[in-house]
């Protein structure tokens, strides 16, 4: 008897979750962000505003976290970062499913980028629809990415002039 090992149709479908689980729920994916050094946001899906940004986001766009709430993105963020962030949100907002997006931008002078995926959850029957993300911080990844491909370049360089200059002692008579 051979097992089917993929998913059920309707594996993505959302699970009923009684109300009363959904704080433990919310501690759990709190600590999963903390572990994998992610940040989450929450925004007003109508008006963009923060209402929640935990320290590790706010500590990276280079605020404290209590200064994003209530504020949006015109409000923290330069002209074409409030344009690239409101166009993946907007993409976001008509998806039924999670989107990831890229993002680059200057904290006090410094290049940041970041992946994010965003998903639109139900505001309920007494609220706006909201924008849930997750953050993930790239720049050290990056970093590493161009220290590694600095190091091959030069790497690549010494190995170009050893080979000139095993050609060049060759063409003068004498042994590599």
């Amino acid at each position: 008897m051979t097992t089917d090992p993929s998913p059920p149709p309707d594996a993505d479908a959302a699970l009923p979750v009684p109300a009363a689980a959904l704080p433990s729920l919310a501690a759990l994916l709190a600590a999963l962000l903390r572990r994998d050094g992610d940040g989450l946001t929450l925004q007003d899906a109508t008006s963009g505003t923060y209402l929640y940004a935990d320290a590790i986001v706010a500590q990276w766009w280079g605020h404290d976290g209590d200064t994003l709430i209530g504020r949006g993105g015109a409000e923290l963020f330069e002209p074409g970062v409030v344009t690239a962030l409101r166009a993946a949100e907007q993409a976001a907002l008509v998806q039924a499913a999670a989107i990831v997006s890229e993002h680059r931008f200057d904290v006090h002078g410094a290049r940041r980028e970041f992946s994010v995926l965003r998903q639109r959850l139900d505001g309920g029957s007494d609220g706006p629809p909201l924008l849930a993300a997750v953050w993930r911080d790239l720049t050290p990844l990056r970093r590493r990415e161009a220290q590694r491909t600095a190091a091959l370049e030069q790497l690549e360089q010494q190995q170009r002039a050893n080979e000139q200059l095993r050609r060049e002692m060759q063409d003068h008579g004498r042994p590599a």
